[in-house]
């Protein structure tokens, strides 16, 4: 997934505190205008890059999740009479892992709500300025919801954290079973084919669903998701050569290292993105002075804003079940 370039690269850079923004905190002290035309690359709202960035990482985040529930129901659906202590550290490593992508992807649905709630206020106060002659006027849920989206990125951050040091317990958890049960470990394989399968086709046809829309093509080619191409390549590899060591290899190769990867790249992507500081910045500024800004200007940029909410409404409803 590519990084999100015009994202922070602090997610707790946007703060209620205006000491991290000492050159809005004296303008009328330092003699500055009480007065000041706000121009048009203020108000811009994000490109279809940064949303594209938030549906890559709604669809990683959901695909991690995917494997380990699946995992954990076909531990539940088989037969496996009484486990030892191998199976039932695998059991309960792979439940930690669930829960944890299952706390990161609630907390990036969050920050996806929140981009949009955030849209919604910029169309609103940029309507609201041109009905007052340019004037932009105070609203603290700018700071609010920007706030909201630093807490919840670095929510995520620490959750795929977690996550990733789990995946490396499991992945010695499995090569240690690998050693000296083998027979359990063809299960084990043949258990992750299934879970592939069933992510792959999930996978693409929920990128079949979105792609009429226009805003994801490319991305969606990838069939929505690195984590789930890897997946489709194993399962490919199983049909292929069937089980052996060397897919077995692959598999870790994806626990240990593919997967953790792609969820660091999300919690990094999902930082404040850049519109967001720039509307930070003028609503401490509009405390300071009057803002003002061209009748025409606004009206376009409420525009600009209103069309990110309807793309922002079309990111969320991607989670495969």
């Amino acid at each position: 997934m590519a990084a999100n370039q015009s994202s922070s690269s602090d997610p707790s850079a946007i703060s209620v505190h205006t000491n991290r923004y000492p050159e809005l905190t004296s303008r009328v002290a330092l003699g500055l205008p009480r007065t000041r035309q706000v121009t048009r690359d203020e108000l811009s709202s994000w490109s279809r890059a940064d949303i594209r960035t938030l549906w890559v990482a709604l669809r990683e985040m959901n695909t991690c999740e995917h494997i380990f529930k699946s995992w954990i129901e076909h531990f539940d659906n088989v037969e496996l009479g009484r486990q030892t202590r191998h199976e039932i550290r695998i059991r309960h490593q792979i439940n930690q892992l669930h829960a944890q992508a299952q706390i990161a992807l609630l907390a990036t649905e969050k920050i996806v709500d929140a981009y949009q709630r955030f849209s919604e206020i910029m169309a609103e106060r940029l309507r609201r300025a041109a009905e007052l002659d340019g004037r932009l006027t105070q609203d603290s849920r700018v700071v609010d919801t920007a706030n909201f989206v630093g807490e919840y990125s670095a929510e995520v951050s620490r959750h795929v954290a977690t996550m990733c040091e789990n995946l490396r317990t499991l992945v010695s958890t499995l090569e240690e079973t690998h050693d000296r049960k083998p027979n359990f470990m063809d299960r084990i394989i043949m258990w992750l084919e299934n879970v592939f399968v069933a992510l792959f086709q999930a996978a693409a046809m929920a990128a079949r669903s979105y792609m009429p829309n226009g805003i994801f093509v490319g991305g969606a080619l990838s069939i929505g998701s690195t984590i789930s191409s890897a997946a489709a390549a194993i399962t490919a590899d199983l049909d292929n050569r069937g089980q052996s060591s060397e897919t077995f290899r692959t598999i870790l190769q994806l626990l240990r290292e593919r997967i953790p990867h792609e969820a660091n790249r999300v919690a990094e992507s999902l930082r404040v993105f850049d519109g967001c500081h720039r509307a930070f910045r003028l609503e401490l500024e509009v405390r300071e002075r009057e803002l003002s800004i061209d009748v025409d200007v606004a009206q376009q940029a409420e525009e600009d804003w209103r069309c990110t909410t309807v793309q922002l409404q079309l990111v969320r409803p991607c989670r495969v079940e």
